[in-house]
């Protein structure tokens, strides 16, 4: 992950001219005002708690509008910090979020030489009609720390999700190989628990009960409907 599009070419030089190796590495360097985009950093799942997340299709506000999906992760990468800091970069998180100039953030800023200059430097500015505004000039310091926490949030989210969505796989393909035959459509849910445990403890265990039998009643109710084809 590089900080900007210089850094990011720089590494890429270094692969040499191999098109092969350019065109395998090339799409893993990523930006890190990439995981600003909450269209990048939360479009793997819609990251609930396992409990509830056998009904993703029917959760309201993750199917509805776009500005309305938005809002919601807007929050959610707010809500992965703690609360010293989202008060630290909540009045920078409407000008970093989702902005499509966010790459400028990292190249144009000034990282302070001490901590005089991180506390000389102004988080809030009066404008013309005297009101309270954050400062979001060119290479604020303020501005850049914050978009770099919210953009470590919405990495460290992009992390949670890919990790959610592999052990998804792997549970349904626990799913795949244990029941797939006529028999299995009576077996009781006790029994199946019990059997999927016996596979993968690890992947069965990551997923809370409520879920586990939820998405096995779904197995089975597809299966039954393959095999009466």
């Amino acid at each position: 992950i590089a900080m900007d599009d210089g850094i990011r070419s720089r590494i890429l030089e270094s692969l040499g001219s191999s098109e092969e190796d350019q065109g395998y590495y090339g799409p893993k360097c990523r930006l890190l005002s990439e995981f600003l985009s909450t269209d990048f950093c939360c479009s793997g799942k819609r990251y609930q708690n396992k409990d509830n997340k056998s009904n993703h299709d029917n959760d309201k506000g993750f199917n509805g509008d776009k500005s309305e999906n938005s809002n919601i992760d807007h929050q959610m990468l707010l809500n992965m910090l703690d609360s010293e800091l989202q008060d630290r970069v909540a009045i920078f998180s409407d000008h970093v979020i989702n902005n499509c100039h966010n790459n400028d953030v990292f190249w144009k800023g000034r990282v302070p030489r001490n901590v005089v200059e991180i506390e000389s430097e102004p988080r809030i500015l009066m404008n013309d009609r005297g009101a309270a505004v954050p400062n979001i000039a060119e290479g604020s310091w303020p501005m850049v720390e914050g978009a770099m926490i919210l953009a470590s949030a919405g990495l460290t989210r992009f992390c949670l999700d890919t990790i959610d969505t592999q052990f998804e796989t792997a549970f349904e393909a626990i799913l795949r190989r244990n029941f797939y035959r006529v028999e299995h459509l009576n077996l009781s849910w006790d029994k199946a628990d019990e059997q999927m445990r016996r596979c993968s403890a690890s992947v069965s265990g990551y997923f809370s009960p409520k879920y586990r039998e939820a998405k096995f009643k779904q197995h089975i109710a597809e299966l039954g409907a393959s095999l009466q084809q």
